[in-house]
């Protein structure tokens, strides 16, 4: 079971989550997560996952995906701490691959003459 609560402020969203990320709770952590980004736009949005115990393959794709999209985490748990590193570091390494794409594709980072920008 997971516990799923948001805390919307003027500056910042925070959803709290109690219990275990697996199973049919990734699809309601999905839905929480879409309906509290569009409700306050563009703004921080941190995930509280102190309380969370547990979190499977689905659940880890789920944060992934906030991850990318912004979302802050905090933990306390070792091996939940461990996971939000992977998935830092998953998304550190995907954001290099683009800029290297972007830089071998000559976008974004020479001028016509082909000198850096």
């Amino acid at each position: 079971m997971l516990r799923i609560t948001p805390l919307v402020a003027k500056e910042q969203a925070i959803l709290r989550l109690e219990g275990e990320l697996r199973g049919p709770w990734v699809s309601e952590l999905a839905k929480a997560w879409q309906g509290v980004w569009r409700r306050i736009g563009l703004k921080r949005i941190r995930v509280d996952l102190r309380a969370v115990g547990f979190v499977d393959e689905r659940g880890k794709g789920v944060l992934v995906a906030m991850r990318q999209d912004g979302a802050e985490f905090v933990a306390a748990d070792p091996l939940i701490s461990a996971l939000l590193e992977e998935i830092e570091q998953r998304r550190q390494l995907l954001a290099g691959s683009s800029q290297q794409q972007l830089n071998n594709t000559g976008v974004g980072g020479t001028d016509a003459a082909g000198k850096s920008i």
